[in-house]
């Protein structure tokens, strides 16, 4: 983990007509939530490349900070009085 790196990624040119993208992602980085969104926008932005067509990301509707908040709270609940 010191000196892997968490992500990395690999392209392969198998033909004329096909490229084969690989990643690889350390758990610590990326969950099953968070790997569905990266399809999700990588294939809106490979879309985009291909058809020349504006690309339409959202903003997510939940930061890392709502994350944090919700870990605390399972973590650290109030102490009742």
């Amino acid at each position: 983990l010191i000196d892997a790196p968490l992500c990395r990624s690999l392209v392969i040119e198998s033909s004329d007509d096909e490229t084969i993208l690989f990643f690889t992602f350390h758990s610590l980085i990326m969950d099953y939530p968070s790997l569905a969104i990266f399809i999700s926008e990588l294939t809106k932005a490979y879309y985009h490349v291909v058809t020349d067509k504006n690309i339409d990301l959202e903003p997510s509707k939940i930061q890392y900070t709502d994350y944090v908040f919700w870990q605390r709270s399972i973590l650290q609940p109030e102490k009742k009085k």
